[in-house]
């Protein structure tokens, strides 16, 4: 079985408007209207599991019914971040789910990743039990050390850059989780590599954006144009 965790339990903080970004329309669909349909779409995603703050379950809900999003079984409480949101839905996940079955961790404000790239993934993890989409980094990258100067530069022919969904074996995820509680970090992937685990990798899509900003909406709704 595969399993797509849906993480929707972030603050939007760095969305100009006082609306979580999840919610906002574009083309009279709220954003995460999109992120459910690409699973709800894909052939070989079997179940879909929304991890969300309580106050945003009753919207959800609404929108999962009136589009017949008929793989949404189940909207789960998140937590304080997004690695325990993540730990918290792989902890309900474990309890419809096989160890050996593959989870697919995504944030919802990702609406356009294609089936095609779940396809690719799911089959790349049924053989490498964590495997996730990447883009190469096309801009020139520095560090600092003071927040002020250039410290170093960075190859960029080394750097890529991380989406989602990362796909896992169940088992794998989750007992990586249960032993790194009390970090604080940002991707499901690190959680392993911390742990020393190898880690895949395919080629990810341009258009699988993240939507942090106001900014990122002109891209949603050319995107959306384009499609139509």
């Amino acid at each position: 079985m595969n399993i797509a965790l849906l993480l929707a339990a972030g603050s939007s903080s760095r969305f100009e408007h006082q609306q979580n970004k999840l919610f906002y329309c574009v083309d009279e669909k709220p954003l995460i209207y999109y992120t459910i349909k690409s699973f709800q779409t894909s052939p070989l995603v079997d179940l879909i599991v929304i991890v969300t703050k309580i106050e945003y379950v009753e919207e959800i809900q609404k929108i999962v019914q009136k589009n017949n999003f008929d793989k949404v079984m189940h909207i789960v409480l998140g937590g304080k971040t997004r690695q325990e949101s993540s730990f918290l839905g792989l902890k309900f996940v474990k309890t419809l789910a096989k160890d050996e079955d593959l989870v697919l961790i995504h944030d919802a404000a990702r609406p356009f990743v294609s089936n095609q790239l779940i396809e690719n993934l799911i089959n790349k993890a049924a053989t490498h039990q964590a495997v996730v989409p990447y883009l190469k980094q096309v801009e020139t990258t520095f560090v600092t050390f003071d927040e002020q100067t250039i410290g170093s530069y960075l190859k960029r022919e080394k750097l890529f850059r991380l989406q989602t969904p990362q796909v896992f074996n169940l088992g794998l995820i989750y007992q990586a989780h249960s032993k790194i509680k009390k970090r604080a970090l940002s991707d499901d992937s690190q959680i392993l590599f911390r742990l020393g685990k190898p880690i895949y990798y395919i080629k990810g899509e341009e258009e699988n954006l993240k939507v942090t900003t106001e900014n990122d909406l002109k891209l949603v709704r050319q995107i959306i144009l384009e499609k139509k």
